[in-house]
């Protein structure tokens, strides 16, 4: 049996929940992917059956992932999330704009559950 893992972050170090964006992807289009317990900034080169590849210019690799381990890649802005084009979704959530600590939970009964709470 194993622990839950526990960590202590600044809350201007930790970002509002990404929105659920799923596009249609398409060849050129930058995401991020889900693996090792993190999402991974990278590029969709192209599809093959049910998996999309993508490259990750930092490692250099080309990986096939299905849809639902990746997503759009966006960037935290203080008005929401933004895409690469300009596109603005709004956040879940309001953003933390005090300068407390916050007390980081994952894991439990599962791997990608993640509770935060003030401390």
């Amino acid at each position: 049996m194993s622990t839950a893992l526990e960590e202590l972050a600044e809350v201007d170090e930790v970002r509002p929940v990404c929105p659920k964006v799923w596009p249609h992807f398409f060849p050129g289009e930058r995401v991020d992917a889900f693996a090792n317990d993190g999402w991974w900034a990278g590029i969709i080169t192209r599809k093959s059956g049910d998996d999309w590849f993508v490259y990750f210019p930092s490692t250099f690799e080309h990986i096939a992932y299905p849809k639902r381990h990746i997503r759009l890649h966006l960037e935290s802005r203080r008005n929401g999330w933004v895409s690469r084009d300009g596109r603005v979704f709004s956040c879940e959530g309001k953003p933390l704009s005090c300068k407390k600590r916050l007390r980081i939970v994952m894991g439990g009964s599962s791997s990608t559950s993640v509770k935060a709470r003030l401390v």
